[in-house]
């Protein structure tokens, strides 16, 4: 972790957790429902600017979808509001494919973009399986983002593989 000074974390309702090689202008834990499950947002620094980081896992759809559905909402309005001030990354853990309706709403109302698109299907959860087939981690960015590359990593212990993304963001003139 030393190559990541900049963190926030939060051990509640599951775990999130940040940890960043550019500076943190502000950070926050906010929670959803009484279960207390927790989103990071960061405001990260750049040398023109920041960017916006919303970084979440909800509940599990199997068991809580409308819990689930109801924290998109609440990501999207976040992402909303906070693109009026920069660049906005959504990512994480979010419990669902992009095939799904409540996807395809979070991306609309977020008015976000899938950085998966254009890269051909990449599933990233389970490795416990003989096969991982889910593509259910995500990286959502705002419409000022470009990607360039974005690939699953190798595993790394977790029964999640890596989403790797490198982005291109706007230059302020």
């Amino acid at each position: 972790l030393a190559n990541y000074p900049y963190m926030i974390t939060d051990t509640t309702g599951g775990g999130i957790a940040i940890f960043s090689r550019l500076p943190l202008e502000s950070k926050e834990i906010r929670y959803y429902s009484p279960l207390k499950r927790p989103r990071a947002i960061a405001k990260v620094k750049l040398a023109g600017g920041h960017f916006t980081l919303i970084f979440a896992h909800p509940f599990i759809p199997m068991q809580h979808t409308a819990m689930r559905n109801e924290e998109f909402a609440i990501y999207a309005k976040e992402a909303v509001e906070a693109s009026k001030s920069g660049p906005v990354i959504v990512a994480g853990d979010l419990n669902c494919t992009p095939f799904s309706n409540d996807f395809r709403k979070l991306l609309n109302d977020g008015q976000l973009t899938d950085t998966e698109q254009g890269f051909g299907p990449q599933p990233s959860w389970s490795t416990q399986q003989k096969i991982t087939i889910f593509p259910i981690d995500h990286c959502l960015v705002s419409k000022d983002i470009v990607t360039l590359k974005r690939y699953i990593g190798e595993d790394i212990g977790s029964d999640h593989l890596p989403v790797v993304v490198e982005l291109e963001m706007p230059v302020k003139n």
